[in-house]
């Protein structure tokens, strides 16, 4: 087992935090994350929401500086 990073520890929680923001990222809409998380209140899955958004924002700025600097930033 190595060793974690200094200041970082991940728990079982760490991967449902970044799950669930995937499926925002993924573009799925709220009830279906809240009905994949179990959450009850809306407002429990709105803590992940936030996330996605910065993500899809920081992909926009880079897409667009990539096609501004004619490089192509397409997936494979």
């Amino acid at each position: 087992m190595q060793a974690a990073k200094i200041g970082e520890k991940l728990v079982l929680y760490s991967t449902r935090h970044t799950r669930i923001t995937e499926l925002f990222v993924e573009g799925n809409e709220q009830h279906v994350v809240m009905a994949e998380s179990g959450h009850l209140l809306p407002m429990t899955t709105e803590r992940y929401k936030h996330l996605a958004d910065d993500y899809v924002t920081s992909r926009v700025r880079k897409n667009a500086r990539s096609k501004a600097a004619g490089g192509d930033d397409s997936e494979e």
